[in-house]
């Protein structure tokens, strides 16, 4: 079988957000200023953080939430010195960051998964200092196979190519001038206006904002903001990923914390004297208290604040988005597809499950694991497990022989329906912006903070965005 590189189609997006970022800078663009200012954009290192201890006595901390955030957070206030407990509404730690078993005891993660980027990120700094062991990603290295089986030829792919980078400069052009911020379906069907396409070509464009858009940013293009969707930065380096899962990572950094689990937080009252925080079973009481809850939790309004949050913080947590990755996993007998190649996608954007990773190299098993998000995340999510296999087995059967024969079994997550996080990771909205992600993060009367990847302006809908987050706020808490 002849392997096509569909870096046009899967990576192509991504690469030249980052060209055109690193061009804007020079020019002190918005995302530059952004990153001047605020709560979010401040970056920590390592060695700013170790040096830190406890100039005032020791006060009693109560993190609410056990995932990257919180966890970073704990462990270095516990380590400065301060008594820190974690509450965590689940009867696991690490959030969404979720490491399972269940597919003949292999380690599979259910939500996130790379470290995006390992030059001077903040968990690959942690991935060495704990000995955790990764492998490189490469995203290049992909079959675009059609609906049918065959492969996409490279001279098709180079005018889909041609479009794609079209389309993104004329948005680019087209956002700048706007007077209120679009939807970026709106946006594109601006670029698209007087241009003249085939029904070939604008498939192949609809599957690649699939690919690199929606299941980048986990929501649709009718959600996602035309001005800001794309407003993070990124780390340079090889992307990695976990073959004996995240979640390792995180219970060796939890390893001697007071971590409290099924605690599922009802209210918080605060003043600057303290706060309590009440639970579905217990009542805590702290001199101060990080919220580090997903942002799907607090647009649900789960838990109650006393007094209400200020107007620019509700503000924010109901401009902002969030939305939902989802996986399925299948196990099977045998490899009936190219083992070494890691991904494969298919391009037809009527089909709901497009985008593939081959975990053969990863885990020596014969597993795929297929995304879902975007605009069909919600109806996806809607169906029983049983009738989401069979959609993605059924896709499956018209590229290879023998799939149903082969199949084992599989795993389907649904985060937007998780009751502990409503979602992925959040995204801009139509209508959000930067300043709500620092809203989002300012410290309430000197004792109730937030963490957490909604926080961050730099790099938000990350697991290292989270991470910095849970170093900003100890950082904060220790210099007072």
């Amino acid at each position: 079988m002849t392997k096509t590189h569909y870096h046009i189609l899967v990576n192509r997006v991504q690469k030249l957000r980052k060209m055109a970022q690193s061009a804007k800078k020079q020019g002190m663009s918005r995302r530059a200023f952004l990153q001047m200012v605020g709560i979010g954009g401040m970056a920590l290192t390592m060695s700013q953080l170790a040096s830190k201890t406890v100039a005032q006595s020791p006060q009693n901390i109560i993190i609410i939430g056990a995932g990257a955030s919180g966890i970073t957070c704990a462990r270095q206030l516990h380590d400065a010195g301060h008594s820190v407990i974690v509450i965590e509404a689940r009867d696991r730690i690490g959030g969404r960051v979720w490491t399972d078993t269940r597919l003949d005891n292999t380690p599979l993660d259910l939500g996130a998964s790379w470290i995006h980027g390992i030059e001077d990120n903040p968990v690959w700094a942690l991935v060495r200092e704990y000995g955790i062991q990764t492998v490189p990603t490469d995203y290049d290295d992909t079959i675009l196979y059609t609906a049918d089986g065959d492969n996409v030829s490279d001279a098709e792919i180079a005018n889909f190519e041609a479009l794609l980078d079209m389309v993104l400069e004329k948005i680019d052009e087209l956002r700048e001038e706007a007077e209120e911020d679009l939807s970026l379906r709106d946006l594109i069907g601006q670029a698209l206006a007087n241009v003249r396409i085939t029904g070939e070509a604008s498939n192949a464009l609809e599957v690649a904002l699939m690919v690199g858009v929606e299941n980048e940013y986990a929501n649709s293009l009718e959600n996602l903001s035309g001005y800001y969707w794309d407003e993070a930065d990124g780390f340079d380096g090889e992307d990695v990923v976990f073959p004996n899962g995240y979640g390792e990572l995180f219970t060796k950094m939890a390893q001697g914390l007071d971590i409290r689990l099924n605690q599922v937080v009802t209210e918080i009252q605060y003043s600057a004297d303290g706060a309590t925080i009440t639970t579905q079973t217990d009542t805590f009481t702290a001199d101060k208290v990080v919220v580090t809850v997903p942002l799907g939790v607090l647009k649900q309004n789960k838990i109650a604040f006393s007094p209400t949050l200020p107007t620019d913080k509700q503000t924010a947590i109901n401009r902002l988005g969030m939305g939902a990755l989802n996986k399925v996993y299948l196990l099977f007998s045998d490899v009936f597809w190219d083992e070494e190649t890691p991904f494969f996608t298919v391009n037809d954007a009527s089909v709901r499950f497009l985008d593939w990773l081959n975990f053969y190299p990863i885990t020596g098993k014969p597993i795929l694991m297929a995304f879902y998000s975007g605009r069909n995340q919600a109806d996806i999510e809607a169906m029983d497990e049983t009738a989401i296999i069979d959609e993605a087995l059924a896709v499956l059967d018209n590229l290879f022989d023998g799939v149903e024969e082969a199949y084992v079994d599989g795993i389907v997550t649904r985060w937007g329906k998780d009751p502990f996080a409503y979602g992925s990771y959040s995204s801009y909205a139509v209508g959000s912006v930067p300043d709500d992600r620092e809203a989002l993060a300012r410290p309430l009367d000197g004792v109730l903070y937030f963490a957490g990847e909604a926080t961050r302006t730099d790099h938000p809908s990350t697991v290292h965005g989270a991470v910095m987050s849970g170093y900003a706020v100890a950082d904060m808490i220790l210099d007072e």
